[in-house]
């Protein structure tokens, strides 16, 4: 089971007709968007090496890099790229096409979908919280990780077994989706082994998406993945005025945070069996930090992808950041001292200035900060600015951030 991706790992799947999908990796796709960057629909020109016909436009993004969406009269593509950590030049095409139009054909390999989907398994919970903002949560009939959502609807079909358990990514219940027999999976996989999961999809005749928002490196990236998933249920326009909302209030805390002169260094996570991973500069946590007028104590790794660090390092880097957010699985300041008694003598630790993201946290551990708070970064925001930045905001209680305090019973 995997609810999602950050700061931290927080891990977490007819009419039977064989549709065709095949994982291609096609370089000559770099031309073509390089071509296709104007945003405007295709020329004729000769010089362009362009799978899709003529006619097609690309519909410009502002935050995710993680997939390309064109169109063209009543048919989208979908491109998603490098869906998995450490992807090199892997690319997936999708062509949806209205179900009661004859399925088109193309000249380069893809997998063709009739939309609108009628019914859908997830695998991630934050797929749950995009189907749920696009109100479409009645046609997901399986789940990975049941036990972890927090959707009251949901939860309530769970409870009478409406909704079914389809298992994680490294063991999914082939026979319980095959009962199930869904419209589409919404597929994720942090390894290359996700690949393996959409050969078997294609096996038994079924669809997939693949869906990356935890590759994202900004927070609007990942809530910008609505735009990728809503084309499935023909909600389109939704998903644009939804993300256009989100995008406008975040830029716009973000903008009033650029007042601030004094910026705070904050460390986040916790260690991991005597291992620290701190992400680098280039991933949604440090964003959301510089966002909220703070200072990273690891902006010198440029990269997203994590580095695994000694307690050790991170003590001579970090021991006297003022603010220490996102501390791992911890509901107190004993459970971290727990781990290792050093913890307590982070200048963050001894000054009470812990606050983790977990204060929506059910009795399975399932975090709602992965599931609602994909579509919330610019709540998020403000609770960090008011972590941050506390005498000058005027956000009195938090939904998803909690001061971490004595032991909780």
């Amino acid at each position: 089971m995997i609810l999602g991706f950050g700061d931290h790992p927080c891990f977490f799947e007819t009419n039977v007709t064989m549709k065709h999908f095949i994982s291609i990796r096609i370089v000559l796709l770099i031309s073509l968007f390089q071509a296709v960057a104007c945003k405007s629909p295709r020329s004729d020109g000769p010089e362009m090496e362009d799978p899709f016909p003529q006619g097609t436009s690309q519909i410009e993004l502002a935050y995710a890099k993680g997939f390309e969406l064109y169109e063209k009269d009543d048919i989208t593509f979908i491109v998603v790229k490098d869906p998995w950590q450490g992807a090199e030049e892997v690319e997936f095409i999708y062509v949806l096409y209205p179900k009661e139009m004859p399925q088109p054909y193309f000249d380069f390999e893809a997998q063709y979908i009739p939309v609108p989907i009628e019914s859908m398994a997830c695998m991630s919970s934050t797929h749950v919280g995009f189907m749920h903002a696009l109100e479409k949560t009645s046609l997901i009939q399986a789940v990975s990780g049941t036990r972890y959502l927090h959707h009251p609807e949901l939860k309530e079909r769970i409870a009478i077994g409406d909704l079914r358990e389809i298992g994680g990514e490294g063991g999914l219940n082939w026979e319980v989706m095959i009962e199930v027999d869904p419209d589409l999976l919404f597929s994720y996989g942090v390894g290359s082994e996700v690949s393996a999961i959409s050969a078997k999809i294609q096996e038994l005749g079924m669809n997939d998406f693949m869906v990356a928002d935890y590759l994202e490196t900004h927070p609007l990236g990942k809530a910008e993945w609505i735009k990728a998933l809503a084309p499935f249920v023909q909600e389109e326009a939704k998903a644009k005025q939804l993300f256009d909302s989100i995008q406008v209030s975040y830029e716009a805390v973000r903008e009033n945070n650029f007042q601030f002169q004094h910026k705070p260094r904050v460390l986040t996570g916790l260690p991991w069996k005597e291992v620290w991973y701190l992400p680098g500069m280039d991933s949604y946590l440090a964003h959301f930090i510089a966002d909220a007028g703070g200072n990273y104590v690891w902006s010198h790794w440029t990269k997203r992808e994590p580095q695994a660090l000694s307690l050790e390092t991170v003590y001579l880097k970090a021991a006297d950041a003022d603010i220490w957010i996102n501390s791992g699985f911890a509901q107190s300041l004993e459970e971290i001292l727990s781990i290792d008694s050093r913890l307590g003598d982070f200048k963050s630790f001894r000054e009470g200035k812990v606050f983790n993201n977990n204060k929506r946290q059910n009795e399975a551990g399932g975090n709602d900060y992965w599931e609602t708070g994909i579509l919330e970064p610019h709540r998020i925001l403000l609770e960090l600015t008011a972590i941050l930045h506390p005498s000058d905001s005027l956000l009195m209680d938090f939904k998803y951030y909690q001061r971490l305090d004595s032991l909780k019973l």
